[in-house]
């Protein structure tokens, strides 16, 4: 029986070896994956934008433009003659001036044209005599000339411009008269005006 017992073991023994053994394959087939995989692109961006544009305005306006007196052309004056009365000359005048008041006798000169200029006289005076007659008289009532200084003058004329000079005169007595101004500028003719006095 002992026999029978050790020859089982026995062959369950070697049973088992042989099992284990058939089971147990090795794999020698060793999968190493050695692929390194390296990323070295290195991206550098050394594009330098520089931007030296220089916008230099030298434009120069320059203005050499010199005003300088023009002398006044014979057809851009025009002389002239107007009595008033009161405390100072008025270019408004008088046609009909009142009797018993003293009268102020002014030669005029008028720029017409669009350009400034400049007359000269010889001396400070406008106008250089007067003349006073009665109408309807054959000889004259009065005439005189102006006291100047001897100093050359510059009558400045800006455009549609006037310039005068007065003499203050005695009332005249009541008639129709004529003024009549000598004025102080060589190759220019006189100039004169009709009035009349009358009552008040």
């Amino acid at each position: 029986m002992y026999r029978h017992l050790l020859f089982a073991l026995i062959l369950v023994s070697c049973t088992s070896k042989d099992s284990d053994s058939g089971a147990s394959e090795p794999d020698a087939d060793a999968d190493t994956d050695t692929d390194t995989d390296t990323d070295t692109d290195t991206d550098t961006d050394t594009d330098t934008d520089t931007d030296t544009d220089t916008d230099t305005d030298t434009d120069t306006d320059t203005d050499t433009d010199t005003d300088t007196d023009i002398d006044c052309g014979e057809d851009q004056v025009v002389f002239d003659v107007f009595v008033s009365v009161g405390s100072s000359p008025s270019p408004s005048g008088c046609t009909e001036c009142p009797e018993e008041t003293d009268l102020w006798l002014s030669g005029s000169v008028r720029n017409i044209s669009s350009r400034d200029c400049v007359l000269t006289t010889p001396d400070d005076c406008l106008v250089s005599s007067w003349a006073i007659d009665a109408v309807g008289s054959p000889h004259g009532y009065d005439s005189f000339e102006t006291v100047c200084d001897d100093a050359e003058t510059e009558w400045a004329l800006g455009a549609g411009e006037l310039q005068y000079s007065s003499v203050r005169y005695d009332p005249l007595p009541i008639g129709d008269w004529y003024i009549s101004a000598q004025f102080n500028v060589p190759d220019t003719h006189g100039a004169s005006i009709a009035i009349s006095v009358v009552s008040d």
